[in-house]
């Protein structure tokens, strides 16, 4: 939770970095070699690369978790017995539930199955739900990963200040879709392994 925290806190002082650089943008040659501007241009390195790491550690516990995850749903549901919560669902082995995020094509849904089907064997028919909590999540995530996509691109083929502020646009306009794909990511995470740990000790599991 505390790196989602962190990457909350960067996502903001990029948004803060495209309002700077579209104020001053207007006034500044797309090579501008001013001292504050070159100031400016290293401390957006810097948040690039503190994104980056912490990207990459978030993406390395959420595939631990994951896969905790769906072993602990496997043993919840071998001592519940209670078959009824799948509704037909497939399900998932604990190396094929982080290994779709990496398969392209089918990873548009197969993580998303494979998260629905953990909730389910997890939960209760009646009384710990997680909702709609699980769809609302994939939805942002995917609408994260093509906004990511349009900005990176825009940002990498920038070439004059018009198409590098046009960048920065697109970057604070599609910035709420990123904090609220961290927000429900967050949030999956919390209420997941809450209704795991309850669930665990009404079945004697610990």
């Amino acid at each position: 939770m505390v790196l989602f925290g962190i990457n909350v806190v960067l996502l903001c002082c990029s948004v803060a970095g495209s309002f700077f650089e579209m104020r001053v943008g207007g006034t500044m040659n797309y090579n501008d070699e001013s001292p504050e501007y070159i100031a400016f241009e290293q401390m957006n390195l810097i948040l690039l690369g503190a994104s980056a790491i912490v990207g990459l550690l978030l993406v390395i516990i959420w595939c631990i978790w994951a896969n905790m995850s769906c072993k602990n749903a496997w043993l919840i549901n071998s001592r519940d017995g209670a078959t009824a919560v799948y509704r037909g669902r497939e399900s998932f082995t604990p190396g094929w539930t982080v290994g779709w995020f990496f398969v392209p094509i089918t990873n548009l849904w197969k993580p998303f199955q494979a998260m629905a089907w953990i909730r389910d064997a997890s939960q209760k028919s009646m009384g710990l739900r997680m909702g709609k909590l699980v769809g609302v999540w994939w939805t942002f995530w995917i609408l994260y990963t093509v906004s990511d996509r349009v900005v990176t691109r825009l940002m990498l083929r920038a070439d004059t200040m018009d198409s590098l502020l046009t960048a920065h646009r697109f970057l604070i306009v599609l910035s709420p879709i990123d904090l609220l794909a961290m927000i429900f990511a967050a949030l999956v995470v919390h209420r997941l392994t809450q209704i795991q740990k309850i669930r665990a000790k009404e079945l004697g599991l610990y």
